[in-house]
């Protein structure tokens, strides 16, 4: 009788045993899952934030934080123009952008992202609901203003030259 009771007593200690490695590998599973959908939509963010903000970038590449050095300059600045434009409640400089782009985390350590300041994310909304294309029909306007003046192309010119040809542009639209 002891020794049925013995092997009944191990059997279940390994059923339990088993129990316990399954219910293990059923919590990771369930946590690498979830790791990865967070890094999934955290990458769906950087690809807005990356494209709205005119950082040059393969699409392949896209899905990742990038500083300021990546903008393209003259289509983010126009596009700024445009905004601010439609919005000057709103305001977004060319510098707000750059100071946002430094770091790519908080002190805590958490991703930027997650923290934008407001006037960005309204930036970057409104760019995805027809802002892109109201960029880019200014910025075909904008062309036709320089070729007339016979002034460089904007994506030629440097930040200054630029903010100087949109004020001249502006003024002679008005």
């Amino acid at each position: 009788m002891k020794k049925k009771s013995w092997k009944a007593l191990m059997i279940l200690l390994i059923l339990l045993v088993i129990l316990c490695i399954v219910s293990y590998g059923l919590y990771l599973h369930h946590k690498n899952k979830e790791d990865e959908l967070k890094r999934i939509e955290l990458g769906k963010m950087y690809h807005f934030q990356n494209t709205a903000l005119e950082i040059d970038c393969t699409i392949a590449d896209g899905y990742v934080f990038y500083n300021s050095d990546a903008i393209e300059m003259p289509e983010l600045v126009v596009d700024l123009y445009v905004y601010n434009k439609e919005y000057p409640e709103m305001g977004v400089s060319f510098e707000n952008v750059v100071d946002y782009l430094k770091n790519e985390y908080d002190e805590q350590g958490q991703p930027l992202i997650y923290s934008r300041p407001d006037n960005i994310t309204n930036y970057i909304e409104w760019y995805y609901h027809n802002g892109d294309e109201k960029a880019w029909d200014e910025k075909k306007e904008l062309m036709d203003y320089l070729s007339e003046k016979n002034a460089r192309k904007y994506w030629e010119m440097e930040y200054s030259e630029l903010v100087k040809a949109l004020s001249e542009y502006e003024a002679d639209s008005e």
